[in-house]
Parts: C-alpha cells; sequence; structure tokens
C-alpha cells in the first residue's frame, strides 16, 4: 500500500460545535482529538453537543479567556500550512496577551523585516482564531488592517486584552 493510499484511507473524527462568545458565535472543529478550526461565524440555530476532548477544553478555555482569567492557550491544534504561514503563527502565538506588534516587527522577529506583506498573507488563511492570535498583528502606524471576522471583532479583542492586562496589572 503506498504512503497515499494510508492517507486517505486514515479515519478521522471531525467534530463540530458552536461557542457563543461576548463578541459573536464562534465555529470549533476538530479532528482526531486537535483543534483544528476556530472561526467567527454568523448567528447560529444550529445546537451542537461534542463528545470530543479538545472543543470540551477549547470551550472551557474561551470561557476563561472572555472572563479575562486565560491569556494563553494550550489545547492541542492541528495546524496546516507551508514551513513559513507555520512559523508566522507560532510567531503571532508569542506576541503577549494585551499587546499588539505590527507586520513588520513580527517579520524582523522571523528574521526578515521585508516579508511584511508574506506575513500578513499568512496571517490572512489563520484557521485557528484566537489560539493563534493574528488579531493582535497590526499596521506599521497602529492602524487596524485586516481580521478574518472583522475590523469591529478585532478592535474588541485588543479592547478586552488590554482592559483585562490592566486590571490584572492594579491587582496587588
Amino acid at each position: 500500500m503506498t504512503q497515499s493510499k494510508r492517507d486517505r484511507s486514515a479515519k478521522v473524527d471531525n467534530q463540530y460545535s458552536f461557542y457563543q462568545s461576548p463578541v459573536g458565535n464562534i465555529l470549533l472543529k476538530s479532528g482526531n482529538e486537535m483543534i483544528t478550526g476556530l472561526s467567527f461565524c454568523g448567528s447560529s440555530s444550529i445546537q451542537t453537543q461534542s463528545d470530543c476532548l479538545a472543543i470540551k477544553e477549547v470551550e472551557l478555555e474561551l470561557d476563561n479567556y472572555f472572563k479575562g482569567r486565560l491569556s494563553f492557550f494550550s489545547v492541542p491544534c492541528a495546524l496546516p500550512g507551508t514551513e513559513f504561514q507555520i512559523a508566522v503563527l507560532n510567531q503571532a502565538k508569542a506576541v503577549p496577551y494585551g499587546e499588539t506588534v505590527s507586520y513588520a516587527e513580527l517579520a524582523e522577529s522571523l528574521g526578515d523585516r521585508s516579508k511584511a506583506r508574506a506575513v500578513g498573507r499568512a496571517l490572512a488563511t489563520n484557521p485557528i482564531l484566537l489560539i493563534y492570535p493574528c488579531h493582535r498583528v497590526i499596521g506599521a502606524n497602529g492602524a487596524m488592517t485586516g481580521f478574518a471576522a472583522g475590523m469591529e471583532i478585532k478592535q474588541a479583542l485588543i479592547a478586552m486584552e488590554k482592559e483585562f492586562r490592566q486590571e490584572r496589572q492594579c491587582e496587588p
């Protein structure tokens, strides 16, 4: 049996669930007990109940994230993409909670500031929003640019994180 036939015959346990967040409905996708997608979607009247451990774990982490109790997701993810796309998304995940960086700064952290546009294209294909927080990447002049879920949600997420971060810094 060739590798490609084995790959096609491998069973993938895909599951879906919807999560209602304060900034919009989120579609959660999993495969083989790993998160494969997290995206904002329109209103959903579909009620789903998943027995997938990864989905239950990410729902709990999302609850804590939106309450300001979680700043870094730890749920296992299966991140598709090229080596460059994965490097960009992993670097976006390293941007501290409540902070932002420019596309050029993110490109520079990967070794080549001139690849800012390529970084933007890689972030535009991010299938696992929030966990790989591309909303923390902004334009060089501080402008809110590009986010698959829209500028209102990007601004709301950045504002929420900054507020919770400031509250934490004020605690004794």
